[in-house]
Parts: C-alpha cells; structure tokens; sequence
C-alpha cells in the first residue's frame, strides 16, 4: 500500500495531497525548509527561537521546547566568545594573578 500512496502522491502537488487527506480525516502535515518553519507565525507565537548575539552578529536559534513557572528556561541574547570570561572564572576558582598570568604565557589561556 506504501508504494501505491508514494506513487499517487507523486503525481499531485503537496497541497492536493494535504487537501485529499484532510477530506479523509487523515493527519498530515507536509513538510517544510528551515526558511519556511522559522516563518511561521504560530511558532513566532510560541516563542519557539531566540535572538542570539556574538561576534559575529545575531543569529536565530531554537528555544527549549519546554517551559518552567518559576525558572526561565530559553537562550540567553549574547554568546561570550572563547576564553571571553577565562580569567574571572579561574579567579574565582582560586587561582591567583601570577598564577593566571603563568596560564596565559604558557599558552594555556587565550
């Protein structure tokens, strides 16, 4: 029967093969490029992508399909490039300024 279906389908456009399953009661959906899902407006409406911004400039990204009441859960506007941070987060693990200066000598910390 799948090759019967895969061989009527091919004969038609998509959207008479959407309309004649709707007709039927059938679920479908017909597939969509990348371009053409990040249009959608009922995925806009569920905030399904974020804004996101490097060095490179801002870019669209997928948000988690999931939601928390009291916790956000969704990407964060900026991404820190390598090493952007490296130092103040070795600080606060303990390291000292000598220490974290060997590091960046050494090749170690860009």
């Amino acid at each position: 029967f799948v090759e019967e279906l895969e061989q009527w389908s091919r004969q038609i456009t998509t959207t008479d093969c959407q309309a004649a399953f709707d007709r039927c009661g059938v679920p479908c959906s017909r597939y969509r490029t990348v371009e053409e899902a990040m249009k959608d407006p009922q995925l806009a409406h569920r905030q399904a992508f974020g804004d996101v911004r490097d060095a490179g400039g801002t870019f669209r990204v997928l948000n988690p399909p999931f939601r928390f009441s009291d916790a956000p859960a969704g990407v964060q506007p900026y991404v820190s490039a390598l090493g952007e941070h490296g130092e103040r987060i070795l600080a606060e693990a303990g390291y000292s300024a000598d220490e974290i200066e060997a590091l960046r000598k050494g090749g170690t910390l860009g």
